[in-house]
């Protein structure tokens, strides 16, 4: 499925959130163990299982998204610079207009 920046964008400001919900989730999990109510060994146990697992899964994601980050400015960049090349404003062009229109070129220089 063809997607525009825009898109992608938008769906890494989503993960980007998820991700920061399960950081605080995990916060609150630590918080949570000095209270009596989650002090008896069982529920002890499980928290400190699960804080363990989502700590592991937080630090894996938590490097994976930085370099996502890394990436997706790297990307914009370079996008901006083909629609400036094209003479279009970036803030209002459409990046699947650009690279369609590229495609086509490409198709035509192809046959000819």
């Amino acid at each position: 499925a063809k997607l525009s920046g825009n898109e992608i964008i938008k769906e890494f400001a989503s993960i980007r959130a998820a991700l920061d919900s399960l950081q605080q989730v995990y916060e609150f999990n630590q918080n949570k163990t000095s209270d009596a109510v989650f002090n008896s060994p069982t529920a002890k146990k499980m928290i400190d299982a699960f804080s363990t697992r989502l700590e592991h899964y937080l630090s894996t994601f938590q490097g994976q998204m930085n370099e996502c980050e890394k990436n997706k400015t790297i990307l914009s960049r370079k996008i901006d610079d083909i629609i400036k090349y094209f003479g279009e404003d970036s803030k209002s062009c459409d990046t699947s207009k650009i690279f369609g229109t590229l495609q086509e070129f490409l198709r035509a220089v192809a046959f000819s």
